[in-house]
């Protein structure tokens, strides 16, 4: 995770303060999940990529045909969690396996899920 904006994308920021304003100029305020898909389709963009926590991720989720999921080999303290996922709607496509490294504290796998 490098925390350095990526060449060529738009961000949509998702947020309930009506006075947010953006720091980078490719970056874009949404208030909502559906206006921020919206927004999306209209700069004409084919994949959109949720980063959030718990409450993005279980909004979106019904507008989602595809997941990448880090699934990291630990056992961590948090206060957010991905939604379950009803096994009978998604099914995995691939994993690849990371070992951990100088950039990555823990081994992880970068599961690929696509709805059914």
């Amino acid at each position: 995770r490098s925390g350095r904006p990526m060449p060529g994308k738009t961000y949509i920021v998702v947020t309930r303060s009506e006075d947010y304003k953006p720091a980078r100029d490719n970056a874009r305020v949404a208030h909502s999940i559906a206006q921020a898909i919206e927004l999306a389709n209209s700069l004409g963009e084919e994949e959109i990529l949720a980063i959030g926590g718990g409450g993005i991720f279980s909004e979106i989720l019904p507008f989602t045909d595809r997941i990448y999921l880090s699934e990291i080999q630990a056992e961590v303290e948090g206060d957010s969690y991905f939604p379950k996922l009803n096994k009978k709607e998604w099914h995995e496509t691939s994993r690849t396996h990371y070992e951990k490294d100088e950039k990555n504290e823990y081994d992880f796998d970068l599961i690929v899920l696509e709805r059914s």
